[in-house]
């Protein structure tokens, strides 16, 4: 782990509170869905890929990591949103798009890298998640956003965590639950260790 040359920065909080508006601003690209409704429902991974330039590529992982949708790289972000589209929802009349565990979207993130810091020494991977509280996240009882959140969260790669909130809502029952999910974590696996940051939006 210490030797991974990747660093991960996940982004997590309840749903419609702006993750994927502020990542598709991070990333420079108009590629994860935006809404007022739950419309991100995997994990979608944003790895820096320099060689793409303006480009943007997508690729679909099972939950073992093989590769289920091949790597398409698209010339502008219309086309790519449309794949995202119809790949992301967790039960997907495409057959092949179900068995989608994790998307993966590749853009050139060089404008984030520190100046201090060449972008050969690692590699950034943005993590969008699913967002928690929606009346679509539960399926037989289980609560799949949360727990598609939690899965990315307790990685043991130690990732930074962004964890966004919607200033309006900022007394909303779920984000008080997720917090004591997040502190119990913490708990069992060494504490915070500065690896949450807090945004209200």
């Amino acid at each position: 782990i210490a030797k991974d040359s990747e660093f991960h920065i996940i982004v997590a909080g309840i749903f419609s509170s702006g993750k994927s508006t502020l990542l598709n601003t991070l990333i420079r690209h108009d590629v994860l869905p935006t809404s007022f409704k739950t419309c991100t429902s995997k994990n979608c991974r944003i790895r820096h890929d320099s060689t793409l330039g303006r480009k943007v590529s997508l690729t679909g992982y099972d939950a073992e990591g093989n590769v289920v949708v091949e790597k398409r790289i698209f010339e502008d972000d219309v086309n790519c949103k449309s794949l995202f589209e119809e790949i992301s929802p967790i039960n997907s009349v495409n057959e092949v798009y179900s068995s989608v565990a994790t998307m993966e979207l590749g853009v050139d993130l060089t404008h984030l890298y520190p100046k201090s810091v060449s972008e050969d020494k690692f590699t950034i991977v943005l993590i969008d998640t699913p967002g928690m509280g929606s009346a679509k996240e539960s399926t037989d009882d289980t609560n799949k956003h949360e727990e598609i959140a939690f899965d990315a969260i307790s990685d043991e790669r130690k990732p930074m965590i962004l964890l966004c909130v919607e200033a309006k809502n900022y007394e909303d029952k779920k984000i008080g639950e997720f917090m004591r999910s997040v502190i119990s974590n913490s708990k069992d696996d060494g504490g915070f260790n500065d690896r949450y940051l807090f945004l209200m939006n």
